[in-house]
């Protein structure tokens, strides 16, 4: 099993890797939808704008990995991702 960067030596995904990461996209965007039902919001313009803003972060993503800064913190990228969650988290619970 290959785990930090060396995923990243790889060019194409496997389809275990596809399945998780589909499954903690559906999870995530339940609760998108959740809260978004929760505060009133109409649906159809929630799950658009998720929409977008996935679509944006993953082309922003795409285009910032495949830069110098890409390769200058392509080791780090697991640790660091790992923190952003925790940082986000913590965010929530004191927001």
């Amino acid at each position: 099993s290959l785990v930090g960067s060396e995923m990243c030596i790889r060019d194409r995904a496997t389809l275990w890797e596809c399945v998780c990461l589909a499954a903690a996209l559906a999870v995530n965007n339940a609760g998108v939808g959740a809260a978004a039902g929760v505060s009133g919001l109409n649906p159809h313009w929630a799950a658009l704008g998720n929409f977008l803003a996935t679509l944006a972060a993953l082309a922003l993503g795409y285009r910032l990995g495949a830069g110098p800064a890409g390769r200058l913190l392509g080791k780090y990228a697991l640790p660091l991702s790992g923190l952003l969650l925790i940082l986000l988290g913590v965010w929530e619970m004191l927001g």
